[in-house]
């Protein structure tokens, strides 16, 4: 009888260890747990930083717009080798800022001043000078830009073609 007992004894001794142990595996998951949830918590959304790839992505679209059976960069060029071009009846430099002008109010919308992107400024012009070929704005272009600068080669001259878009940082909600 006593040796029954003392199974028994044994036998509840063993169970309580096998929940004590099952209880400490728990409790550590949890501790493990709430402290990646912590840090996971704590890491600030990281602002945009591929502003500039992004922006050259849009440049090189913009770039390979065909018009007048000719990409835009072959349009730049020859607005640069020859102003008096004509392109859709009307100079090719003035087709090139109407396609361009288009486009990024297509992209960014007519409205910008109360957007994110509240404005832009485009310039094209030859390198190491300050001859500007092409260059227009729209928008409030003050304050935060992020923009791109592109080289086209046109009988051994580079041109830059430079995009700038200037947004704020404020919540547009307040």
């Amino acid at each position: 009888m006593k040796n029954n007992i003392r199974m028994k004894m044994n036998k509840n001794k063993k169970g309580q260890e096998e929940m004590v142990g099952f209880v400490i595996i728990v409790i550590l998951v949890v501790v493990i747990g709430v402290v990646f949830l912590g840090l996971s918590l704590r890491q600030k959304a990281e602002p945009v930083q591929h502003q500039e790839s992004m922006m050259l992505d849009t440049m090189y679209a913009m770039l390979a717009y065909s018009s007048c059976g000719d990409d835009m960069r072959g349009l730049i060029k020859e607005c640069y080798l020859d102003p008096s071009a004509e392109c859709d009846g009307m100079p090719v430099c003035g087709h090139v800022e109407a396609v361009f002008t288009d486009i990024l109010d297509k992209t960014l919308g007519q409205d910008i001043a109360n957007s994110y992107v509240h404005g832009y400024i485009l310039n094209i012009t030859v390198s190491g000078s300050d001859t500007e070929i092409i260059g227009f704005n729209k928008g409030i272009t003050t304050g935060n830009y992020f923009g791109a600068e592109i080289p086209i080669m046109a009988s051994g001259q580079d041109i830059l073609f430079n995009l700038r878009y200037y947004y704020s940082n404020e919540d547009s909600s307040s």
